[in-house]
């Protein structure tokens, strides 16, 4: 799901972020990032300490935000329709390579957006987990 080119192309950094609802504040450069990473897939490369963990809440947030608005869409088209199928909730997976990092992540995450959270390292046993415990464990969260 890329960015309608319209919300990028004459719209501030103001606009963009009008619903931005955190005590952190974006760099020119982490906005320039988010708005790349909108309309491409991305990677971002950083120094440590420059703000990659930023940028990926606000779009986190950001295709929440989207996703949100096209679930109510639906749902109103389906109370004017004979035919009810059913919405397919989004899950965004982020990943990091140690067990820091990952419970670091989430924190930062669930501090900064309105997204259910759940973290997950190897001294959990997910190798032990079946279908029944995964499928649970994605149900009820929307950031992995």
């Amino acid at each position: 799901m890329l960015a309608d080119p319209q919300l990028l192309g004459e719209n501030s950094n103001a606009d963009l972020l009008e619903e931005w609802h955190s005590s952190i504040q974006p760099r020119d450069y982490q906005l320039a990032l988010f708005k790349e990473a909108l309309q491409d897939n991305s990677v971002v490369m950083l120094e440590t300490g420059t703000g990659k963990t930023l940028v990926s809440v606000m779009l986190i947030q950001w295709f929440a935000r989207r996703a949100d608005s096209i679930e109510e869409h639906m749902r109103v088209l389906s109370l004017n329709s004979d035919q009810s199928q059913p919405i397919r909730r989004k899950t965004r997976v982020f990943l990091n390579n140690t067990v820091a990092l990952v419970y670091q992540q989430a924190r930062v995450i669930s501090e900064n957006t309105n997204q259910k959270v759940h973290a997950f390292v190897g001294a959990m046993g997910l190798n032990d987990w079946d279908d029944q415990v995964w499928s649970k464990q994605w149900g009820c969260a929307s950031v992995l």
